[in-house]
């Protein structure tokens, strides 16, 4: 299963969610590689990035969001970082630091059921989604405490904003933030959060329709200004 973006004409960058590049040496563990840059064909295997030991097998059962902005952006599983490949080589972005609830090297040492237990019980954030960089906007998603958390980064002001924070001071209804476009973040509502939001802050919105209880969720976009 793999993730990809075209790099240039010639050549693909890819992240392969089960390692298909080992590399093998007597005495020690197998290194493995999930970011792979290809030849346009698939024929030849051109540059290998950020090798990991055998045991990190959990790649394979978790996201690695790819986006593009100024080179490829990613996330690579459980060590938190954001990088960039581009000219070739790949550099550290940013650093998403959770504290007590970061992934540790001793939580990946003690194996997959260890970590899932972990996560099952809200002790560690490790499955990031959706990952979108622009001129003004970082942002990014994650699951704590059975809730979907969605990260806004307002670079200009240097300002960070949680979806749910936004939620509980009425500022956007009740919804399921999906993707960043443009400078516009799309979010799905349910009718009757609609509802219950405009009850109290008609002003915030612009209807196509009035909303009606019994319709499928409804699409919302919204901005945040820079003052």
């Amino acid at each position: 299963i793999i993730n990809f973006v075209i790099s240039g004409e010639d050549k693909l960058f890819v992240f392969a969610k089960s390692p298909v590049i080992s590399e093998f040496k007597e005495g020690q563990e197998n290194i493995n590689y999930n970011y792979l840059v290809y030849t346009k064909d698939f024929s030849e295997v051109i540059q290998k990035y950020l090798p990991i030991n055998s045991r990190d097998i959990l790649q394979m059962t978790v996201s690695s969001p790819i986006c593009v902005y100024n080179g490829i952006e990613f996330i690579a599983t459980y060590d938190q970082h954001i990088y960039r490949y581009r000219n070739n080589k790949i550099d550290t972005l940013y650093y998403l630091d959770f504290g007590k609830y970061n992934v540790t090297p001793q939580d990946i040492n003690d194996w997959l059921c260890y970590l899932f237990d972990q996560y099952k019980q809200w002790f560690r954030i490790g499955n990031i989604n959706n990952l979108y960089e622009n001129d003004r906007f970082l942002s990014l998603s994650y699951l704590f405490n059975d809730t979907s958390h969605f990260f806004i980064h307002l670079k200009i002001r240097n300002r960070t904003y949680d979806s749910n924070d936004l939620i509980k001071n009425r500022l956007i209804p009740r919804c399921q933030i999906q993707t960043l476009h443009d400078n516009s973040f799309i979010a799905f509502v349910e009718p009757k959060d609609l509802i219950d939001f405009l009850s109290v802050r008609k002003e915030y919105l612009t209807l196509i329709k009035q909303p009606d209880p019994f319709d499928n969720p409804y699409i919302m976009t919204f901005n945040i200004a820079d003052n």
